[in-house]
């Protein structure tokens, strides 16, 4: 997000250091131009904000502008210039359902090469505006501090509930990653059963030996 003299200037300083480095960002920044001259000076990772994959609800409550076919081609532009890049996530904003969930999953298909996809669960922060939507829909007490990493929803909310989120986000990436032949295997890991965990377990073994090449001693 750097203007084009600051970034100039910046490649040119850094062009002493040569250590590789990430960012954080948005698709919307995103030009080949701009990742030539980065990649160029050690940009090694991108780490790109997508939130949530149903336009109208991402540009409403999360408001961002951009839309699905242009994040794709932004990542496109990524993946073609052999920069790694993974996306970050959420579930559970107020008014969100499963159904307007599962639009991120889809998006998330559609990148290209993408090296992992990150899923969090909506965090409330005080001044932002999904919070203060929330406080006015009485998913939350206004005076309630939003923990700092909460891996379960603090709304209250009746077409989405905490349990329904949580089951979500921690099957998110298999969602993404597996055919849809195998959804209905996935939705049976999201149960909090014996069975249920006894599968994800699997499944995520199975995941990790297939998209990162060696099983890793957590998901």
């Amino acid at each position: 997000m750097m203007s084009t003299h600051e970034l100039d200037e910046f490649c040119e300083i850094y062009q002493d250091v040569r250590l590789p480095f990430w960012v954080q960002t948005r698709v919307e920044t995103i030009t080949d131009w701009r990742l030539k001259k980065l990649k160029g000076a050690g940009l090694h990772r991108v780490a790109f904000g997508i939130e949530n994959g149903h336009e109208k609800f991402r540009q409403k409550v999360v408001l961002k502008e951009f839309s699905n076919d242009e994040a794709v081609r932004k990542l496109e532009i990524t993946a073609a210039m052999g920069v790694t890049y993974n996306t970050n996530n959420m579930v559970g904003y107020p008014h969100e359902t499963r159904e307007i969930a599962m639009y991120t999953v889809e998006l998330n298909r559609r990148f290209p090469k993408v090296d992992t996809t990150n899923c969090f669960t909506f965090t409330p922060y005080y001044g932002t505006p999904a919070r203060d939507e929330a406080v006015r829909a009485g998913f939350m007490e206004p005076d309630m501090i939003a923990p700092g990493a909460a891996e379960d929803s603090v709304l209250n909310m009746p077409q989405f509930t905490k349990d329904e989120i949580r089951k979500l986000r921690k099957t998110f990436a298999l969602y993404v990653k597996f055919p849809k032949s195998r959804w209905p295997e996935i939705e049976r890991a999201e149960e909090e059963t014996p069975a249920g965990r006894a599968l994800l377990q699997e499944l995520q073994t199975e995941y990790r030996e297939e998209c990162f090449g060696e099983p890793k001693n957590s998901f």
